[in-house]
């Protein structure tokens, strides 16, 4: 049974997330922006844990400013795994297996908890389909933190088999999930944060305020391990949350990736059963965080299950069973109605009564609490099937499983784009050169600017890059930007394209200290995104724009200046 559920996910998974498999050795899913970012993170992370612990938050962006790493999930219990596949396996293809992993591990972790709860192996597996490649979910196929979700019904099984049988390494063990979800994934961490307080709490009022033995204690050893794990990373963002310019930013977003209520009919772009409803979607404007369509079969699956949890404790069915599965769909309901973040149309939202908490006020794709709430409707809808197969033959039940279970995966399909790495000589001969310089901080000119149209795709390529030489970069890309990044961006591309003599330009290189500048004089990559958006000036310069920032730059500033493949290094004077 194992290993017949064990193929059935694996075939899942890769024919629903990455079904080229001949491509993974030389691609990865989804574009050249937010996913090539976030390789980067994984190689940062492995390469500062071994070369430089202790200052693992200081990524190799945003030079000179400290703890840029924490401007997005850092990914570091994964990066470990990653380190150590990569070396036999090279960085794309340990990449790749981590990926297609990620979603194995979602449908394992889902039916798991869905078996635990009382659910049918059947219902189980149509639970795990839901949860697993619902739009919330596959619409991120590309945001690789947001893959490792498995992470929350994997956290609220050990809560679950801790509240049954009170091994104290269930708790250690929550709390090490716990700690996991929030250093890969903030959102995952914020959800559980309240998922298992709900849980928590329910069993305390169920058992009449008398939880059992070591209840108390395991969940003290939960929590003191999640402060542990976690300090580090808490700690360093405090100045986020004190700064008003990095305030300014979660606040301008928060409002903007809320759920809507007509994101539960978008859903995840490119659907191929629902094209009318993409279409309708596109046409809002509705972008990934905003695709949240549930599928039609799983909310009619979930009312009948939802049916039948009502009528069961209306029969006075409290088993501990039972109680577990009311208790994690009443928690995941929370997630439903965070998504909608502080208000809708001026009226207040339960989300205001937690902005205050720490990470709850600097969180800003606020939709993504969705992905609890689907968990819960795959629930649901594993119960309902459960219940429409009552005293059916067995061979039915398999039968009604597999129509139903594909017509689910038919609903959430969609194509899964995947993106070369780039390996040429000629786009990695500035990164080689740079391997063999001594260490000094590095301006890639043009500067990609993230409020730009096609900004988001300059910088995730080079940063891939610069893994050749680690040398920091005074460029960057994340979730977060410096305060002064706009300044800095418009100070640096000016050197090329401004009007006048570059004053201020020049002396924001002395007073950074940039020791290289690479010019870019040809797109990095393939020519996707749409060519328009590789145009002059914003991912390379044309010969006219090189040669008139040449002779901008002072003799007595140069010590050499030479072409390596596509791009032209300079070497200033430290």
């Amino acid at each position: 049974m194992v290993l017949g559920l064990g193929t059935l996910f694996v075939a899942l998974a890769v024919a629903m997330t990455f079904p080229s498999l001949d491509q993974l050795r030389s691609a990865t899913p989804s574009n050249e922006g937010d996913p090539f970012f976030l390789q980067w993170v994984l190689r940062w992370d492995a390469h500062a844990l071994v070369t430089s612990p202790r200052h693992v938050l200081d990524a190799s962006i945003f030079f000179p400013w400290k703890h840029t790493l924490l401007y997005s999930d850092t990914l570091l219990p994964v990066a470990p795994i990653a380190g150590l596949l990569a070396l036999p396996l090279g960085n794309v293809l340990a990449f790749d297996l981590l990926y297609v992993a990620s979603w194995v591990a979602s449908l394992s972790a889902a039916y798991a908890l869905a078996r635990l709860v009382g659910l049918g192996r059947s219902g189980a597996v149509v639970a795990a389909i839901v949860a697993t490649f619902a739009a919330p979910r596959l619409a991120h196929y590309g945001h690789f933190q947001i893959d490792l979700s498995f992470l929350i019904p994997l956290a609220l099984w050990l809560l679950l088999r801790f509240l049954d049988r009170r091994h104290l390494w269930h708790a250690a063990l929550l709390g090490t999930a716990v700690a996991s979800a929030g250093m890969c994934f903030v959102y995952g961490g914020l959800m559980l944060a309240v998922a298992v307080p709900v849980i928590v709490v329910g069993w305390i009022i169920a058992t009449h305020g008398k939880p059992g033995p070591r209840f108390f204690m395991g969940m003290l050893l939960a929590a003191a391990i999640v402060a542990v794990l976690t300090y580090p990373l808490t700690s360093g963002s405090e100045h986020l949350v004190r700064d008003p310019a990095f305030q300014q930013q979660f606040q301008s977003q928060a409002d903007l990736f809320k759920a809507r209520p007509g994101d539960l009919l978008a859903p995840a772009a490119g659907s191929r059963l629902y094209g009318a409803l993409d279409r309708r979607a596109a046409r809002q404007g509705r972008g990934i965080e905003n695709r949240l369509f549930p599928g039609f079969l799983a909310v009619a699956l979930g009312a009948v299950g939802l049916y039948e949890t009502l009528r069961r404790l209306r029969t006075g069915r409290a088993t501990s069973t039972e109680r577990s599965f009311v208790l994690v769909i009443i928690a995941c309901a929370t997630g439903f109605v965070l998504a909608f973040g502080k208000s809708q149309h001026g009226f207040p939202m339960p989300y205001a009564l937690l902005a205050h908490l720490p990470g709850f006020g600097t969180a800003r794709g606020l939709a993504r609490f969705m992905i609890l709430a689907i968990l819960g409707l795959g629930l649901l809808a594993g119960r309902g099937f459960d219940a429409l197969m009552q005293r059916r033959p067995q061979i039915f039940t398999l039968a009604a499983a597999v129509v139903i279970g594909a017509l689910m995966l038919a609903e959430y399909q969609i194509p899964i784009e995947t993106s070369p790495a780039v390996t040429s000589q000629s786009a990695t001969a500035a990164y080689r050169a740079l391997h063999h310089l001594p260490a000094g901080p590095v301006v890639e000119l043009p500067m990609g600017d993230p409020n730009r149209v096609g900004g988001a795709y300059v910088e995730p390529t080079r940063l891939l890059l610069s893994t050749i030489d680690w040398h920091p970069r005074v460029n960057g890309y994340s979730g977060l930007d410096p305060p002064d990044y706009a300044e800095t961006i418009s100070l640096m591309n000016a050197l090329a394209t401004g009007n006048t003599a570059p004053t201020a330009s020049l002396a924001r290189l002395r007073a950074l200290g940039v020791r290289y500048l690479v010019v870019h004089t040809k797109p990095l990559g393939r020519a996707e995104p749409p060519a328009n958006l590789r145009a002059p000036n914003l991912d390379y310069y044309p010969p006219q724009t090189v040669a008139r920032l040449e002779s901008r730059l002072p003799r007595s500033l140069v010590t050499f200046t030479r072409r390596e493949g596509d791009a032209i290094l300079i070497q200033l004077d430290p």
